[in-house]
Parts: structure tokens; C-alpha cells; sequence
């Protein structure tokens, strides 16, 4: 290999470990204690399935827990957590990895607010976003509705994701649909996905186990805007590894009881 490519593989590798980070003790704590509990103890929501219609498992919820009031996270049965489906709606910019499933949309939820930050909308190779809330705007009977708005959960606030041993920030960034058969919940942008679980997820193929943190902070604190994050990054790891963006996720966390 000559040196260039040694420096240039280097360095991904370097860009890599720098887009997670090791999981903190208080964090840890938290995960086990809900998982160890079973059930989730203060549910906030109706049940919802884990995948679209063929093969998904009911009984997954909104959860809040006592000690950590300020917070919102998706639990399932048992000592399941979520699983990682991956979303690709939003821009497509070039060189996209996203290809064209069946249920992608050519916009986010909070594209008009994400719009005043100097980029059409959020693109689901860059950005790191979860998917979070349910939304079932044409009163569809049997279908499933979650407003994160009700609990103080603001629009494109950061969320913590607990994922393949490590933490990840992303941002609430859109909302799950219904798959004309049943509710959904657990999903995340393609970027936010393969810095979880590496290049083989793509929105045709996600991780099925249900072990994965998404975290929800309530509050306008919570908040990056458009000076808190890499809104305009060329890279996942760029938007990821934004100083700024990090600096209030580690300070969120922190707030974490285990």
C-alpha cells in the first residue's frame, strides 16, 4: 500500500472513532436498570410494532422514568429495548448511498425549521437524526399517535443513542408514518445507522436485534439551532464530530441518573 493510502485509510479510521465514544458510566447504569426492569414501568404511549407489516413484534413504548422526569426513550417487552430500522427521507444530495424504497419521503418533519439553517432539508446520508413520535394525521382507526411535543420534547433537539456498545448524538428529525397496516417506531437516518452498526445497513436493510437506546431530552436547552451543529457538513462524521453539538449532548447526558 503506498503512503498515501496508508495516511488517507488512517485517517477514516481516525474520523471513525472519533464519531462515537465510549459509553458513560451513569448511561450505562441507566440501560441496565431499564432493561433489568423489564417492561417499561411508566408507559406513555399505545403499543407499537418494531417493523413494518410481515414479521413485526408488538408491545413497544414511550417510556419516562421517575428519577429522570426530563427524559423520553422507547422501551420493549421484556428487557427489549428498540430496534434500528433506517430512514432515508429528506434531501438526497449527490453521491447519496440512499436508494429509493418504497416508503421514502422527499422531506423530513421539520423541514420548514430545519430550512432557516442554510440547508434545504436534512439529508439522511449526512445528518444524524431519529426518528421519533408517531404520526397519524388522517385519524386512521387502529393506527397509533405519539406527539414528543406533549412532553416537552422540541423539534430537532438532541437525542442520545446507545447502539453496538457505543454513543452516538443525533437529532429528533422526523416522525414515524403508518405502513397502511400498523404503527412503527424505532428508526434513524442512514448516517446515523452506519455509524452504529457500519456500511452494510441501508434503508432495505436495518438491525433487527432490539438492543438499542434512542433518548429524548425535553426542553428548549436541549436545542442546538443553527449555530449548534454542523448543519452544512459533507460527511456523517463531520456532522457527528462537531464540537459544539457534542459539548450538549455530553452535558445532557451527564444529567442522566443511572
Amino acid at each position: 500500500m503506498a503512503k498515501w493510502q496508508l495516511l488517507g485509510a488512517c485517517m477514516a479510521m481516525a474520523l471513525q472513532l472519533v464519531a462515537s465514544k465510549a459509553v458513560p458510566g451513569n448511561l450505562a447504569s441507566f440501560v441496565n436498570r431499564i432493561q433489568a426492569a423489564g417492561n417499561c414501568q411508566n408507559p406513555i404511549s399505545d403499543s407499537f410494532f418494531d417493523k413494518d407489516s410481515g414479521g413485526g413484534r408488538s408491545g413497544f413504548v414511550y417510556c419516562k422514568d421517575n428519577a429522570n422526569p426530563g427524559i423520553v426513550f422507547i422501551k420493549g417487552p421484556g428487557r427489549d429495548l428498540a430496534d434500528m430500522d433506517v430512514d432515508c427521507d429528506g434531501a438526497l444530495g449527490p453521491g447519496s448511498d440512499c436508494n429509493s424504497g418504497g416508503d421514502t419521503q422527499g422531506q423530513t418533519s421539520f423541514k420548514n425549521i430545519v430550512s432557516t439553517y442554510g440547508i434545504s432539508d436534512l439529508d439522511a446520508s449526512l445528518h444524524s437524526f431519529v426518528v421519533f413520535g408517531n404520526d397519524n394525521s388522517g385519524n386512521l382507526p387502529g393506527f397509533g399517535t405519539f406527539r414528543p411535543q406533549d412532553h416537552g420534547i422540541e423539534p430537532l433537539s438532541i437525542m442520545a443513542v446507545v447502539c453496538n456498545g457505543k454513543l452516538l448524538f443525533g437529532v429528533w428529525g422526523d416522525e414515524n408514518g403508518n405502513d397502511g397496516q400498523h404503527s412503527v417506531i424505532g428508526e434513524a437516518s442512514l448516517g446515523l445507522g452506519r455509524l452504529c452498526f457500519g456500511d452494510g445497513m441501508s434503508n432495505e436493510s436495518g438491525h433487527d436485534e432490539a438492543d438499542v437506546m434512542y433518548i429524548a431530552f425535553s426542553g428548549a436547552d436541549a436545542v442546538p439551532g443553527r449555530d449548534g451543529a454542523a448543519w452544512k457538513a459533507r460527511s456523517r462524521d463531520e456532522f457527528q464530530n462537531d464540537p459544539r453539538f457534542n459539548a450538549l449532548g455530553d452535558a445532557l447526558v451527564q444529567g442522566i441518573q443511572g
